[in-house]
């Protein structure tokens, strides 16, 4: 019995283990992308739609204080102010982060395969 509750035990540890990790890599990997993709656009407001979730370390969504501290590291200066939703602002620009990857494959491989799509926000 005690061993059945060990196995468990460092199964759950692994588990978030490789969720921490792949999270750390995907704000270092967001952080790269965004400092090549961001810095000529100018605009007040960027819309983040956020589509690779399971990378995330327990699926939870990244604060818009996240994304602001990665436009920071990434050179954006100043920070647009950051939003979830297009609003009737006309200077917003939003931003899609996808991936074709799955948590174990990118855990396996290093690479999460991000991708931005970046364009104009429309609302509605």
């Amino acid at each position: 019995m005690l061993a059945l509750i060990a196995a468990v035990m460092i199964s759950i540890n692994i588990f978030w283990g490789i969720g921490t990790y792949i999270d750390s890599l995907k704000k270092d990997a967001l952080k790269d992308l965004l400092s090549v993709e961001i810095s000529s656009i100018d605009t007040s407001s960027i819309v983040f739609v956020d589509e690779t979730r399971h990378f995330n370390f327990r699926e939870s969504a990244y604060r818009w204080y996240e994304f602001a501290g990665l436009l920071s590291k990434a050179g954006k200066d100043p920070v647009p102010t950051v939003e979830y939703e297009c609003g009737e602002e006309s200077d917003q620009t939003e931003v899609i982060i996808s991936s074709d990857k799955g948590l174990f494959e990118a855990f396996f491989s290093g690479d999460l395969g991000l991708r931005l799509k970046i364009g104009s926000c429309k609302s509605g």
